[in-house]
């Protein structure tokens, strides 16, 4: 199992926007701070990969938890607004290949995700699994405090 903690406000990917410049069609990803995000995920999954890690291929199960900010005037308990979270994971998905950590993100046969509030850092806790392996629930899991 991998266990990646990325540090930052989640931003999805999938939303696009087209316009015409100079004659020619140009599209754009319409999400703030999906660059940022994307990269955030990405350097965490390097650092923390362990040493001679080896692109991951076959079955891959992975659970996603996403700590959404709380803002002072959300009274809610559940963040069921924006950003959609098949769009966040897709986002996670492209950085973890970046990395290094599988060799596509077609090999996920299993997903788990989800989005919760925290009052302290904003993220995502990644569980990446070989197919089959034992899984950790994130509540199992040390979760850091910075």
């Amino acid at each position: 199992m991998l266990s990646i903690v990325a540090i930052g406000d989640p931003a999805p990917q999938g939303s696009k926007a087209a316009f015409i410049k100079n004659g020619k069609p140009v599209i754009v990803e319409t999400a703030k701070n999906h660059k940022t995000w994307r990269e955030a995920v990405k350097q965490a999954a390097i650092e923390q990969l362990p040493k001679g890690h080896e692109p991951m291929g076959g079955a891959i199960d992975i659970d996603l938890v996403f700590k959404m900010r709380r803002l002072p005037t959300v009274e809610r308990d559940y963040p069921w607004v924006a950003p959609d979270l098949d769009k966040l994971c897709r986002s996670v998905f492209d950085s973890l290949t970046n990395a290094g950590v599988w060799i596509d993100d077609k090999h996920v046969c299993n997903l788990t995700a989800r989005k919760e509030y925290t009052d302290l850092s904003p993220g995502v806790w990644i569980y990446v699994y070989q197919f089959g392996e034992p899984r950790l629930h994130h509540y199992e899991h040390p979760i850091p405090t910075h």
